[in-house]
């Protein structure tokens, strides 16, 4: 964890850096929408997936026509579930997300705008409920216990959004890079699951 904080850290100072002093515009703004998330697993492709929510807020810097830098903080739901004979159950988990993303204007003067860039999300705590014939793997229901899940997940996220007056609509998919499982308490010897988070977003914005 305390590597992954020192590259966020590291990524952050270098974009504030990047962000010359004469910036034309700078500007915050709260947000919320829905989420659509599931998990990718190399082993079983039997996940579904589960809607959830997203809130928090933003501060962009706008110094080219073409480009901005984003920096967003959000609460996220996140999760699966699964109806099956060896595994029948769902699971919710609660993140803080901070994605650091460039909005990259394709023509001059367009309302649509190109959204990349990483995300580092926290685990806070979630629920699950599952019955299963898997050893080594959640059983029973309860809340999830902080090592049960990876404290931290990387993504990388790209979409779309269009901004009307003071309004920003977006739509972008955050690809996991990281097993959501832990596996200090689960190590992949033990344990049939390789999980990684894939989440579809929706959300609407308001500058400040």
């Amino acid at each position: 964890m305390a590597k992954r904080l020192y590259f966020f850290s590291v990524i952050f100072l270098l974009t504030l850096m990047a962000v010359p002093t004469e910036a034309r515009e700078l500007y915050f703004g709260i947000k919320g929408g829905l989420n659509r998330a599931n998990v990718s697993d190399k082993n079983y492709d039997y996940w579904n997936a589960v809607s959830g929510f997203h809130g928090g807020g933003f501060v962009t810097w706008t110094f080219l026509d073409s480009v901005q830098i984003r920096t967003e903080f959000n609460f996220t739901t996140r999760g699966t579930q699964v109806s099956e004979s060896s595994i029948t159950g769902n699971v919710r988990a609660d993140y803080f997300e901070i994605a650091l993303l460039a909005s990259l204007v394709p023509r001059d003067n367009s309302r649509l705008r190109v959204l990349i860039g990483p995300s580092f999300a926290q685990f806070l705590g979630g629920t699950y409920e599952f019955t299963t014939e898997f050893e080594g793997f959640l059983s029973g229901s309860g809340a999830l216990e902080s090592d049960d899940l990876n404290p931290w997940d990387t993504g990388i996220v790209f979409g779309l959004d269009y901004i009307r007056s003071h309004v920003v609509f977006d739509l972008r998919y955050t690809w996991g890079l990281d097993n959501v499982m832990n596996q200090d308490k689960y190590p992949p010897e033990d344990t049939p699951f390789s999980l990684k988070h894939r989440i579809l977003q929706f959300g609407v914005g308001v500058r400040i």
